[in-house]
């Protein structure tokens, strides 16, 4: 192995000389060896003192980390980020969350397990079940910021019929990462796999397999929407998943059990797009649709149901193809044909490297300039370790060179100083600019160079404080993954992944754009979210504020499968809450707080249309809204023909 040169010893560390091994297992996410005193930073094993071997009580260990809050006494009151060694971790009581901003990560789905004992007193009633694992704790419904659950299992054992695995709860960005829970029970014995019964979002839970239990998801609640991609469910006892009134974005699902993939009730929200259900029960249906819920359905594929979905008031569908289905009916401003779906491509994440290969930074005043010095000494993978108050970025880094991966553990970047104010070269003129002049310097700008993609993971900043966060000056692939911040491109035909992201604003020009989990909150930028001549699609997209959401211009191809459109003040005025010119746009999404007055607002040829809030015949709930511009459409159609 070739050794990398230490460039700056006060600040960088290459641990390739270092042992990868503790307590007998490789460390695959935190490089060891390393000082993290003062970084946040909890190891279950080497500083809470858990086993980790299957039959040791390691209860007292997880509730002194797991719910020690920001004012504890103790000696994990601060702690932030929670790693967990490979190893089976046996708990025998109900663990609460003590504070926001909690960071817990494992060795892998087949490596770390917290395994619930077997028969454990109080999960016994399955008519009054109770919480394992609550990530929420007693913290306000709509501040429970960033908590992240990553590369683990969660196995409820047997003999606990009462028992809700995960209660999951966070706000405006977090999310579940790579994990699995199931019941080992014999009969697949539990209340609820995944509950989402606090109020919470908006969250991305991405690649989580869920096998077992009476429900394997339970929603409930009216705010604040929750985004699913890449789920596998299997062997439920009585529904796949049941919403009451939340609203729920599904991409990318398959489901194998003898009951209903869905139950919706009490005006649920619900989009699925590319989703395969398998029955063994000839006598279901895979949808029930109750009680005023809405439906968005874009390619379901149910095999050994008797119906594909029904619904109160309509004929029922029987598939086995479903290619689409919406409760009520498109509605249109001009005519127009129709619009197909557009392909979701999974983004392309690379594999982890060694942890041996890292460079480690730490988050310290100059943490600006060691990275972009790691970066420049030929690395792959930049670790910034968290540090007492955060890194203060005083320059931009520039992605280059070999650099594949800038990865952090929750870690707080800061600007310090002026980042200055430039007009973008992509404003469109006909778009009406919020208070906000130009773009600032941005914090990572992505260049040319020998990765073939580029990923920022896990790091998070002061919100609002620098002007933009990511530059994207490369047609290579970006992915953005659990960060905060701001985006926009300056070299067109590429492409970016936004994985769970909570910003300003996110402007694309001419590029290839795919959304999980994208909330913007400005009251500046106006529209948060610009499709500038490109193919933009977004699964999940909740907003705040009272500017315009989604605008698509220049011949662009928009689609929105599932918006939670939270208009909860009121400060610059009236704005419509989508917006097109000469574009095609396929969206649905919901309204809740105070109600936009104009919802769509289109314009063909310089003739505009509205859709006001009034004229609208589901209420606050646009299930499908369609503008086809055809020689747009066109265009891309012949694009993906030749790119398939």
């Amino acid at each position: 192995m070739m050794r990398k040169r230490l460039l700056h010893p006060a600040s960088i560390f290459l641990i390739g000389a270092l042992s990868l091994r503790g307590n007998g297992e490789e460390q695959r996410f935190l490089p060891p060896g390393l000082n993290y005193e003062n970084s946040g930073i909890v190891n279950m094993k080497t500083d809470a003192g858990a086993v980790g071997d299957g039959v040791t009580d390691d209860t007292a260990a997880f509730k002194e980390v797991f719910e020690a809050g920001k004012g504890n006494e103790g000696r994990f009151g601060e702690s932030r980020f929670i790693y967990i060694p490979a190893g089976t971790y046996l708990i025998r009581e109900p663990i609460e969350w003590g504070d926001k901003k909690k960071f817990i990560r494992g060795d892998g789905v087949d490596r770390t397990i917290l395994r619930l004992a077997d028969n454990s007193p109080g999960f016994q009633d399955p008519d009054d079940p109770q919480v394992w694992l609550n990530t929420k704790g007693n913290i306000h419904y709509a501040q429970n910021f960033l908590q992240r659950i990553c590369d683990l299992t969660m196995d409820v054992g047997a003999g606990n019929p009462g028992v809700i695995a995960l209660d999951y709860h966070t706000n405006n960005i977090g999310g579940m990462f790579n994990v699995r829970i199931r019941s080992s029970d014999p009969e697949k014995a539990g209340a609820v796999g995944l509950a989402f019964n606090m109020r919470p979002g908006p969250g991305l839970i991405w690649n989580v397999e869920i096998d077992g239990f009476d429900a394997g998801i339970q929603a409930t609640g009216v705010i604040h929407s929750m985004t699913l991609a890449y789920m596998t469910l299997r062997n439920q006892r009585r529904v796949g998943i049941e919403v009451d009134r939340q609203s729920l974005f599904i991409s990318e699902m398959e489901f194998e059990g003898n009951v209903p993939l869905l139950d919706m009730k009490n005006r649920a929200y619900v989009t699925l797009t590319n989703v395969n259900a398998r029955s063994t029960n000839a006598q279901d249906t895979a949808i029930r649709v109750r009680e005023d819920s809405v439906l968005l359905v874009r390619d379901l594929r149910v095999t050994g149901f008797r119906t594909a979905i029904e619904e109160e008031g309509s004929d029922s569908v029987t598939g086995p193809h479903v290619a689409g289905y919406v409760s009520g009916e498109a509605r249109s401003l001009f005519p127009g044909g129709s619009i197909p779906n557009m392909p979701v491509k999974r983004p392309p994440i690379p594999d982890y490297e060694p942890t041996s290969e890292w460079a480690v930074v730490e988050a310290t005043s100059e943490v600006s300039r060691d990275v972009q010095r790691a970066i420049d000494d030929g690395v792959r993978t930049v670790f910034i370790k968290p540090g007492p108050g955060g890194g203060q970025l005083k320059d931009t880094i520039v992605l280059r060179n070999n650099v594949e991966r800038i990865i952090g553990f929750g870690t707080v970047l800061r600007s310090v100083g002026d980042w200055g104010d430039i007009d973008s070269p992509y404003y469109s003129p006909n778009i009406p600019k919020g208070r906000s002049s130009g773009y600032g310097r941005p914090v990572f700008r992505v260049e040319d160079g020998n990765a073939p993609v580029v990923i920022l993971e896990f790091l998070h900043d002061e919100y609002g404080q620098a002007g933009y966060q990511v530059e994207h000056a490369s047609q290579r692939p970006l992915i953005i993954m659990g960060m905060g911040g701001d985006y926009r491109n300056t070299v067109t035909g590429g492409e970016v992944f936004i994985l769970d992201s909570v910003g300003r604003s996110y402007h694309a020009q001419r590029q290839r754009f795919w959304g999980w989990q994208v909330n913007t909150e400005s009251y500046n930028w106006s529209p948060h979210v610009l499709n500038d001549g490109g193919m933009m699609w977004i699964g999940g997209h909740k907003i705040e504020k009272d500017r315009t959401k989604l605008t698509t211009i220049n011949g662009g191809w928009t689609q929105l499968d599932g918006g939670f459109y939270y208009r909860n003040r009121e400060r610059v005025g009236p704005a419509p809450a989508i917006t097109a010119i000469d574009s095609t746009m396929s969206v649905g999404f919901r309204t809740y707080g105070r109600m936009y007055p104009v919802l769509v607002e289109e314009t063909r040829n310089g003739e505009t249309r509205t859709l006001t809030f009034e004229e609208n015949n589901r209420g606050p709930e646009l299930p499908l809204f369609q503008g086809v511009h055809p020689p747009s459409l066109q265009r891309f159609l012949q694009f993906l023909e030749q790119n398939p």
